[in-house]
């Protein structure tokens, strides 16, 4: 990592997919180490740009981390497809990067996304294997709703505050929280 060149970047960020998660971690930090210098700061930027692309759900997940620290915004559309993915570890990320990256061009994506799980949380019709993740996923996406005063999501924060056994305390809470702000 001391070493690290524009020739090396790739290789380094294919490492983004290694199985051990220390190691996409420590990856990570040295990709953006390597960031903070001019000339190697786009090819970073262009790793992690194929890196969410790609199908590598591991490289995926660890790529947002780097969009969010380096605030590339330009990534969120890429982000927003990784919403319906079938990793937990992807869905919950996307939510969270999506909030931190703060977007307005992928506000309309996002509502349209989730007002299509609303059936789905009132009823209790989540998948299993993806519940925790997507009520994980759906309440950062609600509190980036009202940080970005996003009025538009305003009838969907309502339907979400209303009681209902069904969905959870911390999807409701989130649009309990982006309805006051």
């Amino acid at each position: 990592n001391q070493l690290i060149t524009e020739d090396h970047i790739d290789e380094l960020a294919s490492l983004l997919n290694d199985p051990h998660p220390q190691i996409r971690v420590q990856v990570r930090e040295w990709l953006l180490i390597a960031s903070k210098t001019d000339e190697l700061l786009p090819s970073v930027i262009l790793a992690m740009q194929a890196a969410i692309v790609s199908d590598q759900w591991r490289m995926q997940e660890q790529a947002m981390h780097i969009a969010v620290a380096l605030d590339q915004k330009q990534v969120a559309v890429d982000i927003v497809k990784l919403l319906r993915s079938k990793r937990n570890e992807v869905i919950a990320t996307s939510g969270w990067a999506l909030r931190r990256l703060a977007a307005t061009d992928v506000l309309a994506p996002i509502l349209e996304y989730c007002t299509s799980l609303k059936t789905a949380f009132e009823s209790e019709q989540l998948d299993d294997d993806t519940r925790f993740a997507v009520n994980e996923q759906v309440a950062h996406l609600f509190q980036m709703f009202g940080q970005m005063k996003y009025e538009e999501s305003m009838p969907l924060m309502h339907r979400f505050i209303r009681k209902n056994a069904l969905v959870r305390y911390r999807v409701r809470a989130s649009a309990v929280w982006a309805a006051g702000l």
